[in-house]
């Protein structure tokens, strides 16, 4: 099976430090996306975001943490990787 990639999906394989580039501007478009993260206090966590319109129009981004038992917002990433699909 041979496997390849766009050039754009290979720029989102790199760490990135949320300070200076928002975990939330990767959530565009209207695809469905999964993050590795590191957070503040040194664990991993994954989070998943999508785009959603609201009944005036106005578009959303969501982000959530997988494990809904955990209290972890977008402030306590540090820093954070999209994991590519495959497809």
């Amino acid at each position: 099976m041979k496997i390849t990639m766009k050039n754009e999906e290979i720029k989102k394989m790199c760490w990135q430090i949320n300070a200076d580039n928002d975990i939330l501007d990767a959530v565009l478009p209207w695809d469905y996306h999964r993050f590795v993260c590191v957070m503040k206090d040194n664990t991993i966590q994954i989070f998943t975001g999508m785009c959603d319109e609201t009944y005036d129009g106005e578009i959303v981004q969501h982000l959530d943490c997988i494990d809904d038992n955990l209290d972890y917002d977008i402030d306590d990433i540090a820093m954070w990787i999209e994991v590519p699909d495959v497809k």
